[in-house]
């Protein structure tokens, strides 16, 4: 298979934030591929977690498929793969990847794996798959971030079934059903590896070995929202994994939580919350600043902040408004692929002009 490398042409922005410390600011790098026919603007992102390999791909259901654009410079040069013409629900690194472990992807109810994330074969023999056959809607892959490397493939509910959750110790050739229950349960893992949060249906739990064990966590019924089994979103400080924040990022149906934040001290076992004004957590909040700030999108078209200190209520925005790129309400901003340390990320704006065209901009994000 003939991988072609393509030049990236990049040039610098800087902006500032008004919320965090005159030295902090966020320097987006924008991703301009020479060739930008092949270019989609339904990019996906998966970053590897030594940070320096990231992939990018078509999400499901775009209208085109033009293949894997991998780089292993952290965003700095790209190689296009056009042969790999899945029509991806999601790809994954392991851990170590592209050194060890490879990456395994999900395309309807197929598993495909590589170990050079350059050629992919699906072992239509393997139990994972065998277990995956005839769930074709969208299913979702997790994995820890512990020696074990655990990789969960939460099967979404289908033909009236609550769907369910398989797990796998071998990065998906092998699978059993997870002893999480019945559910599609939304997975992360803190960065050290030491605390896993799955939730699903006013259901939270929590594991400190990987997700090999669970235990549910006492949050009171009435603070969750309904969809929390998709739209509780969980961050974990980098640094300090006893850290963690909760937002409801379904900004349409949860109106009353949507200015609601969650945070645990002490790893999950209790939890706390507090609301701020003129706010609409519409992405995961990322702890940045040396864990002195959480980084989220407001309201879809902007980014704001507030302090991890949950006493201080007070809300900045981030200004990204420039000659290169204005914000407008008719401005999407996702946050997709961020490194292990939150120092990097990929932010993607999609524009949707007044004749219902739509494009969009990716930059490799500097929040260090």
């Amino acid at each position: 298979m003939k991988i072609s490398k393509i030049t990236l042409v990049t040039c610098s922005l800087l902006y500032s934030l008004s919320s965090f410390a005159a030295a902090y600011s966020i320097k987006l790098t924008p991703i301009e591929f020479i060739n930008n026919s092949k270019v989609s603007n339904y990019l996906q992102f998966s970053r590897s977690s030594n940070n320096n390999t990231i992939l990018a791909y078509d999400i499901k259901g775009a209208p085109s498929k033009l293949g894997l654009w991998r780089s292993d410079d952290n965003g700095s040069s790209w190689y296009y793969d056009k042969s790999n013409q899945n029509d991806w629900d999601q790809i994954l690194l392991s851990k170590g990847a592209p050194d060890s472990g490879g990456a395994v992807g999900i395309d309807g109810d197929k598993l495909y794996f590589s170990s050079n994330i350059q050629t992919w074969a699906n072992d239509s023999g393997s139990s994972c798959n065998q277990m995956l056959h005839g769930h074709s809607e969208s299913n979702a892959l997790y994995a820890t971030n512990n020696k074990d490397n655990r990789l969960f493939i939460s099967m979404i509910e289908q033909n009236g079934s609550i769907g369910e959750t398989l797990v796998s110790s071998d990065f998906g050739q092998n699978c059993v059903k997870s002893n999480l229950g019945a559910g599609a349960w939304n997975i992360s893992s803190s960065e050290d590896g030491k605390v896993t949060i799955a939730s699903f249906d006013y259901h939270v739990k929590l594991s400190t070995d990987g997700g090999k064990n669970w235990s549910d966590v006492k949050f009171n019924q009435e603070d969750l929202p309904y969809a929390v089994g998709i739209d509780l979103k969980f961050s974990f400080d980098p640094q300090n994994s006893q850290n963690i924040y909760a937002v409801d990022t379904d900004t349409i149906n949860d109106a009353p939580y949507e200015k609601t934040l969650w945070f645990s001290h002490n790893g999950g076992l209790t939890w706390n919350k507090t609301t701020y004004p003129d706010v609409k957590f519409a992405s995961a909040v990322m702890v940045v600043n040396n864990g002195k700030d959480l980084l989220f999108v407001n309201h879809f078209n902007h980014f704001s902040t507030v302090s991890t200190n949950t006493a201080d209520r007070s809300v900045s925005d981030v200004d990204l408004t420039n000659q290169h790129i204005a914000n407008s309400k008719k401005m999407m901003w996702f946050i997709q692929a961020p490194s292990s340390s939150n120092n990097n990320a990929i932010f993607t704006a999609i524009n949707t002009d007044d004749s219902g065209n739509i494009s969009s901009t990716n930059f490799n994000a500097d929040l260090s």
